[in-house]
């Protein structure tokens, strides 16, 4: 189960629920965000309320949702030995790794307790913004039968770029 709220209290009370039934191992949350200085006295939720931290403990709400305004996508890749984790790094900047499929085709979350590497033989699913080559791949994709492409709903346009983005894979996909 994961917990993608804005809202922290609702994440973890969330979390708290279904920990109960299905365990905390199985439960994750995005990171609370950074307290304002103004609000600092204000009280946090307690760790042991909350799910497993997702991805990287700078992957707030806010942090991804900034992101995604300004035009990161995610990304499927699978990893070679011509192209690795240290490809992925070097060619995007800020890379956030959100998923790992093993070579077994299990999926791996990532989180801020876990120590995953994604190596060649697995796929990464990350957060990053667009290479150049990326975005012109994009570009020339049809607009998947969508009327005047993506415009309009805030949802369909999220749909249209998570479309775009998994299926655009990574450079030997």
């Amino acid at each position: 189960m994961l917990a993608l709220t804005p809202n922290d209290e609702v994440n973890s009370l969330t979390a708290l629920h279904f920990s109960d039934i299905l365990g905390r191992t199985a439960v994750y949350q995005l990171p609370p965000p950074e307290p304002e200085p103004e609000s600092a006295a204000r009280s946090t939720v307690p760790e042991h309320l909350r799910g497993r931290l997702l991805f990287d403990p700078h992957a707030t709400y806010r942090y991804l949702d900034a992101r995604f305004k300004r035009g990161a996508i995610l990304k499927k890749m699978s990893l070679t030995a011509s192209f690795d984790y240290d490809d992925v790094q070097a060619r995007y900047d800020e890379p956030v790794p959100l998923f790992v499929i093993d070579e077994s085709g299990q999926l791996i979350i990532v989180t801020g307790d876990s120590a995953v590497t994604p190596r060649p033989g697995q796929t990464l699913i990350a957060l990053v913004d667009p290479a150049p080559e990326d975005a012109e791949t994009a570009r020339q994709r049809p607009a998947h039968g969508r009327e005047g492409g993506v415009g309009g709903g805030g949802g369909r346009l999220r749909a249209a770029r998570a479309d775009r983005a998994l299926a655009s894979g990574g450079p030997d996909d």
